[in-house]
């Protein structure tokens, strides 16, 4: 397989690598990074879109694998592996910024009648509801509503299609406003 940067990395030689680690032979930390932490930045930033950010989780995916490489074992697809790994703290990265959001910065008007800017308990109250959603729905309504990505940007970022977006969010929606009822 052929990451972004035109490096091949097959099964074989990223488990020698990671054997080689477990050896104490830091060559084969050396040659992941060379291959993956160009990749694992341009997949960060397509999360954060936050360069220092996705550099700062390439490297802490970098040190992972050194750390653990004895509990890792045989990886069957190495580009998929690293790929979701850095999907995966990128979000994480961006759920744990979420936290610091001020509520005079947030604006969910779309998801509720009125606009609850500056309006502590509206914003607990939305916090609540997002709480009893599935992880892929919370992920869905704090990318799109929170931090403004586009359809198509979700669609890129969730290699879904822009409708399944369209019809997730719209779901979600509803399922939020059959949530206000109960609460």
């Amino acid at each position: 397989m052929i990451n972004n940067y035109g490096h091949i990395m097959d099964k074989s030689k990223f488990n020698k690598c990671i054997t080689q680690i477990l050896h104490n032979n830091l060559d084969g930390l050396e040659q992941i990074y060379y291959e993956y932490f160009g990749k694992i930045i341009y997949t960060a930033m397509i999360y954060t879109r936050d360069y220092h950010a996705s550099e700062d989780i390439a490297s802490d995916i970098i040190l992972y694998i050194l750390q653990n490489a004895n509990v890792i074992g045989v990886i069957e697809d190495p580009n998929a592996w690293i790929n979701n790994i850095a999907k995966k703290r990128a979000i994480d990265y961006i759920r744990k910024d979420s936290h610091s959001i001020k509520v005079s910065e947030f604006d969910a008007s779309k998801l509720y009648s009125g606009n609850f800017q500056n309006n502590e308990v509206l914003f607990a109250h939305f916090i609540t509801l997002t709480s009893k959603l599935t992880e892929h729905e919370q992920q869905l309504i704090e990318l799109h509503y929170i931090y403004g990505y586009k359809y198509k940007e979700l669609s890129k970022i969730l290699n879904l299609p822009v409708g399944t977006i369209k019809s997730q969010i719209y779901a979600i929606k509803n399922k939020i406003k059959e949530l206000k009822k109960y609460l």
